[in-house]
């Protein structure tokens, strides 16, 4: 352990001439390091002995958070891959840099918090080495899966420094950077919609400026290498040695944009494929979808719903388009005047309207419905923190906010979700767990992306246009949000871009009961083929397993052996490529001596 004032400072100016300017958004939390001293032998270019057979395997999960099922999709997913890891033998731990809670306490009793034996709990707060370190040592973990590209940041160099014959894996959760990405795109074009409609509100012309759709602009967006976020998102699935990826959709971007295509492994002449580092891991139900005997039918349930947690960005975007305050009276009192010229009060081609978000899709679904007395119910975790969830509460115009909803038990008295989504990556919970109850779901091109049967396109050649590249005309029907979606049933409408348009489909499967029963089987359908099925998870863990298999072209393992092949992995283990290693280990120092200042 450095403890002189100068062998920081030294340590401090090696790290500046290793990364002269750490990433602004980086995330500078990784657990500090206790040292670089070696000794002598562990220097040696001899390589090690391979790795003895495994004879207990154990899984140890590190995040920022602890996994809290009913709450997000994320913690649903966390523990669901727990009870995979335990179906296949494996002993469970999970590490935490927040402070203890309900959760944790949960985890640790076992039971139908999480459905799997007690788990141990470890705090491992951030830039603390120890606690960490006694995490891995008490775990004396073969797989350690980080939650997220930014808990491989904060953990991976401790963990491969400590323990390095267990397997890093990364569970992306979703494609952090590509949501990020399109939330850019959306706000610039809500800039440019405001701006636009400013300037011709101000201008004699009858042109208006064309105006930009925000859910198109968030289709079309991409990453690239000049992107800071997706740079360290892609340099945390190179470190690894697997990446779990949850959505069809971003598996098949991430290959293409990463170059990361299946790998082949020579196993004496013969080249067994492997699926290389990325992983397919779905959303994964817990429970089948409710029968039909047991579901309540189309004339017993009542209103509409929207559910998601209010700590997440996309939601409290998309709840604001959905119920956000009304137009301003100036707006209203224009609108009026256009009505009295002939024209219609709610006009279908409105484009300034329909593109920002000065007609929520509440006020228009409620106009639509006429005297039909719907309410709309929003259940979300985190509500009382959050701003506008209090904004948007209102009785009068029948919007009620309310906290979160355990049990899901709302989404089976509502007649139709709502979740007008205009960024966002991964799959949605919400929608698959309104499907197990039977409850149709109104939603955006990104809110179903990734949730769809894509019926063999491509394999026989359906859909596919003269010299299409595989998957290209699919791509191209997501960008547009239209061609896409007419592939295969759905259960509810996926379509919708506009206020106007959302508003009309949700009006039409809650009035048209044969709509609305032809939803609700089609989605429990999806449900239980998409997600309810312990396969890829189990195919996750069997993935796991498959590295420390022996390779039979030589004595060490399938995980060795990749490793050895893996330059790109190895470059960005070189000390010039830690800028997050190094940085922390300068806070942990600093933190230190100002500790024995005191």
């Amino acid at each position: 352990m450095l403890r002189t004032t100068s062998s920081a400072r030294r340590l401090v100016s090696r790290a500046r001439i290793a990364t002269p300017a750490p990433p602004r958004r980086a995330a500078m939390t990784a657990s500090a390091a206790a040292g670089r001293r070696r000794d002598d032998s562990s220097s040696s270019s001899s390589q090690p002995p391979p790795p003895p057979p495994i004879s207990k395997k154990s899984v140890l999960f590190l995040s920022t958070v602890w996994p809290e099922p009913h709450s997000s999709a994320a913690g649903a997913r966390t523990t669901a891959l727990l009870r995979a890891f335990a179906r296949a033998g494996y002993s469970l731990s999970v590490g935490a840099s927040a402070a203890r809670n309900a959760a944790s306490e949960a985890l640790e009793r076992g039971g139908s918090f999480c459905r799997t034996t007690p788990v141990s709990c470890f705090s491992v707060p951030l830039n603390r080495s120890s606690d960490l370190d006694a995490a891995l040592s008490s775990s004396q973990p073969t797989v350690v899966v980080f939650d997220r590209f930014t808990s491989e940041e904060a953990f991976s160099w401790r963990v491969k420094e400590k323990v390095p014959e267990a397997a890093r894996v990364l569970d992306m959760q979703d494609w952090h950077s590509l949501r990020r990405a399109r939330a850019r795109s959306v706000e610039l074009a809500d800039e440019k919609n405001s701006s636009s409609s400013s300037s011709s509100s101000s201008s004699s012309s009858s042109s208006s400026p064309k105006q930009q759709n925000p859910v198109s602009a968030a289709l079309a967006s991409r990453i690239d290498a000049s992107d800071r976020d997706a740079v360290r998102e892609a340099s945390a699935i190179y470190r690894s040695d697997l990446t779990l990826v949850c959505s069809p959709v971003e598996e098949r971007l991430l290959r293409q944009s990463l170059m990361l295509g299946s790998d082949g492994d020579d196993d004496g002449g013969k080249q067994q494929q492997q699926q290389g580092k990325l992983v397919p891991a779905p959303l994964l139900a817990s429970r089948p979808a409710l029968r039909s005997t047991r579901r309540r039918t189309f004339e017993r349930r009542r209103h509409f719903v929207a559910i998601g947690s209010f700590l997440h960005a996309p939601n409290v975007d998309s709840l604001l388009w959905l119920a956000g305050r009304r137009r301003s009276d100036k707006k209203r009192k224009k609108r009026k005047e256009k009505a009295s010229d002939g024209e219609s009060e709610e006009n279908e081609n409105d484009e300034d309207e329909t593109f920002s978000n000065s007609t929520p899709i509440w006020d228009l679904i409620t106009s639509k419905l006429g005297m039909e007395d719907a309410e709309l119910h929003i259940y979300g975790s985190y509500a009382s923190k959050c701003t506008t969830a209090a904004e948007i509460h209102d009785p009068k115009r029948r919007v009620f906010v309310h906290g979160p909803a355990p049990n899901l038990s709302p989404l089976s008295r509502a007649r139709v979700l709502l979740a007008p989504l205009r960024y966002g990556a991964g799959l949605k919970g919400k929608i698959a767990d309104s499907w197990m109850r039977g409850t149709p779901v109104v939603t955006t091109p990104i809110g179903a992306e990734g949730m769809e049967e894509e019926m063999g396109l491509n394999k026989k050649g359906e859909g596919e246009g003269e010299g299409r590249k595989e998957g290209e005309e699919v791509e191209e029907g997501r960008r547009s949000g239209e061609s896409l979606f007419h592939l295969s049933p759905w259960g509810g409408s996926r379509t919708s871009m506009t206020s106007h348009s959302f508003a009309s489909e949700a009006v039409r499967l809650y009035l048209d009961e044969k709509a609305w029963t032809g939803a609700s089987e089609e989605g429990s359908r999806l449900h239980d083929a998409l997600y309810f099925t312990s396969k890829p998870a189990d195919a996750a863990v069997a993935a796991v397993d498959a590295l420390f298999s022996p390779n039979s072209s030589s004595s060490s393992s399938l995980l060795s052996a990749r490793r050895k092949r893996d330059f790109v992995g190895a470059s960005l283990w070189a000390d010039s490529a830690r800028a997050t290693e190094y940085f922390s280990r300068w806070i942990e120092l600093k933190e230190k001596e100002k500790e024995k200042e005191l």
